[in-house]
C-alpha cells in the first residue's frame, strides 16, 4: 500500500513490502530498477575527521608545556589528567561512532542511493526512504543517463543499469508514469511501485519484519567509550609526564642552580638525587660564591644528614684555609690566634694553622739570623728561646741584681779618717754603689738591652719585660717560669786614689759582670756570659776648675756598664763595622 508520508522508515514496512523493496533495488523483483545513483555516507568520513581533529588537538593539549622547566604544566596533576580523560572521551566517542556507521552501513539490506522505478523515485538513505510519485517528476533522457528534475527542487542525473539507451528507459518511465495514473489495481500498481502491497501474500514467506542493525547498545558503547577514555587517558598523560619530566629535569641539571632545581621540584619533579644531591651542591656552591666561612656553617647547620656531607665538609674546611690565607697575609700570629675565636670548626684546619703559626716564628728565626753574629751557641739559644715561646707564650724577663760582699760603713771609715782629703759625706764612696744611684744605672742597663733585644725579635714573638728592679743589694731574686735574662753584677771597693778638684780620696772598684739567659723546661737552654773590669776614677783635665765626686764615681759605674753593654752585645749581634 502507498504511504501518505514521502518519507518512509524501511524497518516500519512490513516484511513483504522491505523484501520487495530490497529485491528490486538489486534488479531481482518486479519493478525493476530503471536508473540509480549510488549515495556516499560521508558520516563515518565526518566523525573520523572529528575524530581526528580532536586527537590534533589532544596532542596540542599534550604538547602544551611539555619539558618546559618554566611551566607550571610541564607535569600534569589530577587537573590534567582530567582533560586527558576528556580527550579520550571525545576522540573514542568519534571514532567508535564512525565505525559503528561503517559497520551499520556494511549490513544494509539495500545500497544507500537514488532509484528511478517506472512509478516512482526513492531516495534511499540508510533507513529512510523518500518517495516521489510521477507526478512530482520531470525525467528527461541525457546522453546515457536520464535527468530527474523535482518539482521547485533539486535535478538528479541517474545512470542506467543496464547500458540501454536513455530515450527507451525514459519511455519505458513514461509509460509506467501513464499506468500508474490509470490504473488502480493493486497487482498492477505493485508492479510499477516497489512500496505498493500487491495484496498477494506468499504463504511461504516470512512475516517478522527486518530489525536495524546496531553496533552495540548505548551502554555498552559508553562502557566502551569510558574505558578507552580511562586507558587511554591516563596511559597518555603517564607516558607525557614521564617523558616530561626527563626533559625539565635535564634541562635543571643543564642549568645547575638553586632555583632550576627548587623549580623542577615544585612541578612535580620525583628524582631523588634532585632533593639529595644536586639541590644541595647548587646551594653549597651559593654558599661558597659568599665567600665566607660563616655562610657554609650555615648551609651545614640545615644540611646535617645530606648525602653530601663530605663534600660540604670539604667546602668548610676549604673556607677556613682561605680565612687561614688571609690571616697568613697580616704575617701576625695573632691574626691566625684569632681564628679559633672566630670560627668554632677552626680544629678542622689544626695542622695548617700550626704549620702557618710555626712558619712565623720560622721567619723571625730567619730574621734573626741576619743579625746575629756566627756564634753557634747564640743560633742555638735562640731556636731554643723561640721554640719556648712559640709554645708557651712571648714573655721574656730581663732582670738585674747586685753582690755586695763587702761592709759599707768598713768602706766609708777608710776614706772618712783621711782627715787631709776628706770632704764630709759626698766623700764617703758607697753612697754611689748601693742605692738609688746603683738601682738608676741598673734600670738604664736594662731597658737599653731591651730596647736592642726587642729590635731583633717581632713584639708579638717575643716580647722583652723589665722585672722588677731589687730594692737593695744581695737581694735574693725568684726563680722565673718563662725565659729570663739575669744579670748580676758584682762591685769590690778597693785601693786609694787622690785627685780631682777639690782633692779627696777616692776608691777603684772591681767590677764582674754575669749573665745567664735561661729558658725553662729545655736541658741546655742556657746562655751564660762573664765580663769583668777595674774601674779606678778618672779625674778632669787641668783645664776643669771642678769636678764633683758623684761626676768621678758615675764615670766609673756608668762607664763599666756601657763597656759590659757593647762587649754583651757584640756577643750576639753583628756590629756595622764588622
Amino acid at each position: 500500500m502507498a504511504s501518505d508520508s514521502k518519507n518512509i522508515d524501511f524497518f516500519q514496512l512490513t516484511r513483504t513490502l522491505q523484501d520487495r523493496f530490497v529485491e528490486s533495488s538489486r534488479g531481482a523483483a518486479a519493478p525493476a530498477v530503471l536508473a540509480w545513483r549510488p549515495l556516499k555516507d560521508f558520516r563515518p568520513s565526518a566523525w573520523f575527521a572529528v575524530g581526528g581533529l580532536t586527537v590534533l588537538l589532544w596532542a596540542g593539549y599534550t604538547m602544551h608545556g611539555f619539558g618546559d622547566l618554566g611551566s607550571s604544566w610541564a607535569l600534569g596533576g589530577v587537573a590534567q589528567l582530567g582533560g586527558h580523560v576528556l580527550f579520550g572521551a571525545l576522540s573514542g566517542f568519534c571514532f567508535l561512532h564512525a565505525c559503528s556507521l561503517l559497520w551499520s552501513s556494511s549490513r544494509q539490506a539495500y545500497a544507500s542511493g537514488i532509484y528511478l522505478f517506472p512509478a516512482a523515485l526513492i531516495i534511499a538513505r540508510r533507513n529512510i526512504l523518500r518517495t516521489y510519485l510521477p507526478a512530482e517528476l520531470t525525467v528527461s533522457a541525457g546522453n546515457g543517463h536520464l535527468r530527474v528534475e523535482l518539482k521547485g527542487g533539486a535535478t538528479y542525473s541517474l545512470t542506467i543499469k543496464d547500458k540501454r539507451p536513455a530515450t527507451e528507459v525514459q519511455a519505458q518511465y513514461e509509460q509506467g508514469a501513464r499506468q500508474w495514473s490509470t490504473s488502480q489495481d493493486a497487482l498492477e500498481r505493485a508492479r510499477l511501485h516497489p512500496l505498493i502491497d500487491s495484496g498477494v501474500p506468499n504463504p511461504l514467506a516470512p512475516t517478522q519484519p527486518l530489525r536495524e542493525k546496531r553496533f552495540a547498545g548505548f551502554f555498552v558503547q559508553a562502557a566502551v567509550v569510558l574505558l578507552f577514555a580511562i586507558a587511554t587517558g591516563v596511559t597518555v598523560s603517564q607516558i607525557r609526564n614521564r617523558r616530561s619530566e626527563r626533559e625539565i629535569y635535564r634541562t635543571a641539571v643543564e642549568l645547575n642552580t638553586v632555583d632550576s632545581y627548587q623549580t623542577y621540584l615544585k612541578r612535580g619533579g620525583t628524582r631523588a638525587d634532585v632533593p639529595e644531591l644536586y639541590l644541595p651542591r647548587a646551594e653549597l656552591e651559593v654558599a661558597r660564591a659568599e665567600g665566607t666561612v660563616g655562610a657554609i656553617e650555615a648551609f651545614l647547620e640545615r644540611n646535617a644528614e645530606s648525602r653530601i656531607i663530605e663534600e660540604v665538609r670539604a667546602a668548610h674546611r676549604q673556607a677556613l684555609l682561605e680565612e687561614l690565607n688571609l690571616a697568613i697575609a697580616q704575617g701576625t700570629v695573632a691574626a691566625i690566634d684569632e681564628l679559633p675565636k672566630r670560627f668554632r670548626a677552626a680544629s678542622l684546619i689544626e695542622p695548617e694553622m700550626v704549620a702557618a703559626r710555626h712558619a712565623i716564628y720560622v721567619r723571625a728565626y730567619e730574621s734573626f739570623r741576619k743579625q746575629a753574629t756566627d756564634d753557634q751557641d747564640v743560633l742555638e739559644f735562640a731556636q731554643q728561646l723561640l721554640n719556648f715561646v712559640e709554645k708557651k707564650g712571648p714573655q721574656v724577663l730581663l732582670q738585674i741584681e747586685q753582690k755586695f760582699t763587702q761592709d759599707p760603713a768598713l768602706l766609708d771609715k777608710i776614706v772618712s779618717k783621711n782627715r787631709k782629703y776628706f770632704l764630709g759625706t759626698k766623700s764617703l764612696p758607697t753612697q754611689y754603689f748601693l742605692g738609688e744611684n746603683a738601682r738608676r744605672r741598673e734600670k738604664a742597663l736594662l731597658e737599653s738591652l731591651q730596647k736592642r733585644f726587642q729590635e731583633a725579635f717581632p713584639e708579638e714573638l717575643v716580647r722583652f719585660e723589665l722585672a722588677p728592679l731589687p730594692e737593695k743589694a744581695n737581694e735574693e731574686i725568684p726563680a722565673r717560669e718563662v725565659p729570663t735574662l739575669t744579670i748580676s753584677h758584682s762591685d769590690k771597693l778597693s785601693g786609694g786614689y787622690v785627685g780631682g778638684r777639690p782633692k779627696t780620696l777616692y776608691l777603684g772598684a772591681s767590677v764582674t759582670i754575669r749573665t745567664r739567659f735561661l729558658v725553662p723546661e729545655q736541658e741546655s737552654a742556657e746562655f751564660t756570659t762573664k765580663w769583668s773590669s777595674w774601674r779606678q776614677p778618672r779625674f778632669a783635665p787641668r783645664k776643669e776648675r771642678s769636678f764633683p765626686i758623684p761626676t768621678v764615681y758615675e764615670a766609673m759605674m756608668a762607664g763599666a756598664f756601657d763597656k759590659f753593654e757593647a762587649k754583651y752585645l757584640r756577643t750576639w749581634f753583628k756590629q756595622e763595622n764588622d
